[in-house]
């Protein structure tokens, strides 16, 4: 089970929104923008509400995680690396990142990452989320099986650390669109709320924060 809440003080909202590179954030933006109305074009949010929902295409959403798991490793005007290493103790792996594949199906997102060693070649780890519909809503909860589907080899050692890169890349994508969608009264950029699917595209629901996390002129 993956779950993150989003109970955001000032030290933990900037950090998040630091971690999130502007060329990201540009990124969510422009998948956005051709929509008739703005995303960030509405009236403040109150306390607590919510915002109109913001949806991509499953081919934007590709593009979007691929470009958040690559967003952990940029530098300043840097662009995002193809290919990085990941270090465990006395291991490590190659991760394409730009062969990672993402689907959607009503209530179900799968997130594919391909990996490789010397020992195992190149094998895809597919993780399966279920997630809220648009008529089901789950909030921000979203349930993964134990172990990816892919190489025992692969899994056996990478499994884990999968699973947590790509749940972490969905919620940076929610997180992005959310941040481009608006505001709340005291002026901070929306979070998300819940994240839903109805197999053709990605709904996000942004979220003004409640009033023990409010961020003042963020």
């Amino acid at each position: 089970m993956a779950d993150r809440e989003h109970r955001d003080t000032d030290e933990t909202f900037e950090r998040s929104v630091r971690r999130l590179a502007r060329w990201f954030l540009d990124l969510c933006e422009d998948a956005t923008e051709e929509k008739e109305e703005a995303p960030g074009g509405g009236p403040p949010i109150p306390p607590g509400g919510v915002a109109p929902p913001v949806s991509v295409p499953a081919g934007t959403v590709a593009h979007l995680t691929q470009a958040a798991l690559g967003n952990a490793y940029v530098r300043p005007g840097q662009a995002p690396p193809a290919e990085v290493i990941w270090q465990d103790s006395d291991g490590e792996v190659l991760v394409h990142i730009d062969r990672t594949r993402l689907a959607v199906h009503p209530g179900l997102i799968l997130v594919a990452l391909t990996l490789e060693t010397d020992e195992t070649g190149p094998g895809e780890l597919v993780v399966p989320f279920a997630v809220g519909t648009p008529d089901s809503p789950a909030g921000l909860l979203a349930v993964s099986e134990m172990r990816p589907r892919g190489p025992q080899a692969l899994v056996d050692r990478w499994g884990q650390s999968v699973i947590a890169a790509a749940w972490l890349a969905l919620l940076d994508v929610a997180h992005g669109l959310a941040l481009n969608s608006g505001v709340d009264q005291d002026g901070a950029r929306l979070i998300p709320g819940a994240i839903a699917t109805d197999g053709n595209q990605l709904t996000v629901i942004p979220q003004a924060r409640h009033p023990g996390d409010r961020v003042v002129g963020r």
